[in-house]
């Protein structure tokens, strides 16, 4: 059945296809004409490719920190060092005689897994933690590659220069190849990602539950540090083996202050990621002698230091702002408690000190639950009220402490005091009928 005057369009996938492609383009070369991004094609290049290394760091991090590797990610990033300086070395054997990225990449990535399989060994075969172990091997590791490098310049082949730079990072030397790689980054981990995305949560959060159910765990933890290795290869030009870590770290640790779901954890790092590279990128961009990989790593900081105090739900405002509230919650049920009608000042600083004794005053005022009258704060009929009830509360709890528990008197004060500030309508009600059927019982 048709309507009048519509017809049906039918579109094939091919078509839609086609007809999305030409709309992408024209997204992606609306973000390269962006006025705020740095002028010249090569520069806003290196802009997106790097912003894609913080988006893979960030979303690969999650896992990772919850997998509590982080600190297995820095000893792989330092021991990859002197791989990447022997594989200089030895490059003449392979008929290479300039510096060949890919053959630097290959032995850096092989050294950095034999430094975390020595990790392993440690841990297994003698008394030293972790910790210890990776420690060691990142130190010794570290300062393997560093002689190395002395011995390559001592030597003088003439193109050794530049090798310093997977040290500290140079953002500006990346090549179209490079940002190409980053982009193959990003689109593998999200796919990746979005595949195993329930596994990798399952082995991260409770590795023996995954035995449970049949998950091929060592499979799985194999394959996330693959992932570590791809993500610290390919940023070692762009922040240097000792801040690449950080891509990794800390925009995950910033998104766990917003959220306790994993979907928003991972969506979260990635976005703090990304956005720590690109506004790093652009700092560099504009202050030519700030070193772009330093600057994302600062940009980072700055976004955990702002997550770490703003964030609504685990922020240190925002909890201190719950301890507050708690406190002055506690404070106003003890002195209803205590005053039977009149509001005595110096009780209530006694509760918890003066700048508690105005901030609960100011809140008494604004529940209108206490007004000032001849030189003193009198209850309101609804603060007499709220006494009431407090007072009722208390009396409940207590005599059901006294009557189950079996505790010494003592106990029992400690325990109501503990608890009345928490005793929700259903367990006032559940309380008086609990008393009320003893009550019955004993008669």
């Amino acid at each position: 059945m048709s309507v009048p005057g519509r017809t049906k369009k039918v579109v094939s996938s091919s078509q839609t296809k086609a007809d999305y492609l030409p709309a992408f383009l024209s997204f992606l070369f609306f973000l390269l004409s962006l006025p705020f991004l740095p002028a010249g094609y090569n520069s806003r290049m290196v802009f997106f490719g790097t912003a894609l290394l913080g988006f893979s760091g960030g979303l690969l991090g999650t896992f990772i920190l919850l997998r509590r590797r982080a600190l297995m990610g820095d000893a792989l990033a330092h021991s990859t060092l002197p791989g990447i300086a022997i594989a200089f070395l030895v490059s003449p054997l392979f008929g290479i005689e300039g510096k060949s990225l890919p053959l630097l990449l290959l032995g850096g990535g092989i050294s950095g897994l034999f430094g975390v399989q020595v990790v392993r060994f440690l841990v297994r075969r003698t008394r030293l933690s972790e910790d210890a172990a990776i420690g060691a091997v990142l130190s010794v590791f570290f300062a393997a590659g560093v002689v190395l490098l002395g011995v390559i310049q001592i030597i003088g082949r003439g193109n050794e220069g530049g090798l310093n730079h997977f040290i500290y990072g140079q953002t500006v030397s990346l090549t179209s190849g490079d940002v190409a790689s980053f982009v193959v980054l990003a689109v593998v981990f999200s796919i990746v990602v979005g595949l195993l995305f329930k596994e990798f949560g399952i082995v991260c959060f409770d590795d023996s539950y995954a035995e449970s159910l049949g998950l091929p765990v060592q499979l799985i933890d194999y394959l996330l540090m693959a992932l570590l290795v791809l993500v610290i290869l390919l940023g070692l030009q762009a922040v240097g083996l000792l801040l690449v870590v950080a891509i990794l770290v800390v925009p995950a640790a910033a998104a766990r202050f917003w959220s306790v779901d994993l979907k928003v954890l991972t969506l979260t790092g990635a976005s703090f990621g990304l956005l720590g590279a690109a506004i790093g990128v652009l700092l560099s961009a504009e202050y030519a002698n700030l070193p772009a990989g330093s600057v994302i790593v600062l940009c980072l900081g700055v976004i955990f230091l702002l997550s770490f105090l703003l964030a609504p739900q685990r922020g240190l405002v925002a909890a201190m702002i719950f301890s507050t509230r708690n406190r002055l919650q506690v404070a106003e049920e003890h002195l209803l408690n205590l005053s039977p009608d009149k509001i005595d000042f110096f009780v209530i600083v006694r509760l918890g000190g003066r700048v508690l004794a105005l901030l609960l005053l100011l809140r008494l005022l604004r529940q209108r639950i206490v007004y000032y009258h001849l030189g003193g704060f009198e209850l309101t009929l609804r603060g007499l009220e709220r006494a009431r009830v407090i007072r009722r509360n208390h009396k409940l709890w207590h005599a059901y402490l006294r009557k189950f528990s079996h505790l010494p008197l003592s106990h029992v004060n400690y325990s109501t005091d503990l608890v009345e500030h928490v005793l929700s309508p259903e367990i006032v009600a559940a309380l008086e009928a609990e008393l009320h059927d003893a009550a019955g019982a004993h008669g």
